[in-house]
């Protein structure tokens, strides 16, 4: 499989976060609980869910909010913020290559820009985590910005 990836900048944002195996079912069953934490609490919803990895078994599920509202650490809800700044992307990727893409990206990153951050799985819609695009933050934007191609071995 061959992907490209290209760069672009990010605004910063708030969000809400829980704990997730990396596992489809897993990442919407947490979105979902993510959803209902917001509503329940009037908290105003600003972005998609989507997935920090945080190894090659756990992530986190965030949730772009307002950040009116503090979770209570007793219910398992926390609270990040996502910095602005650069990051490297790859568009149409399928869940189950996630790791693989990141792995290879990996390596393509650490000699141009620099990684600044974990990975991260937007889902391609809201509901649907079965394809997405990789976000990663780096430290720069090279000063080429072509797209560069980043290939791995469908498994």
């Amino acid at each position: 499989m061959n992907d490209r990836f290209d760069y672009e900048t990010r605004d910063a944002a708030h969000t809400v976060f829980v704990p997730s195996e990396l596992t489809v079912s897993d990442c919407e069953q947490q979105a979902s609980r993510l959803r209902s934490w917001a509503l329940i609490r009037d908290e105003a919803i600003t972005g998609n869910p989507y997935l920090r990895l945080c190894g090659a078994l756990r992530g986190e599920v965030h949730l772009p909010t307002a950040g009116e509202k503090a979770p209570h650490p007793e219910v398992g809800v926390n609270a990040a913020d996502s910095l602005a700044g650069p990051v490297a992307r790859v568009d149409d990727v399928p869940f189950k290559h996630l790791l693989d893409t990141v792995r290879d990206l990996e390596g393509e990153l650490g000699t141009g820009p620099g990684i600044a951050g974990p990975a991260e799985f937007h889902p391609a819609t809201r509901d649907s985590w079965t394809t997405g695009t990789v976000l990663w933050p780096v430290h720069a934007i090279p000063a080429t910005r072509e797209k560069e191609p980043v290939s791995h071995s469908a498994s």
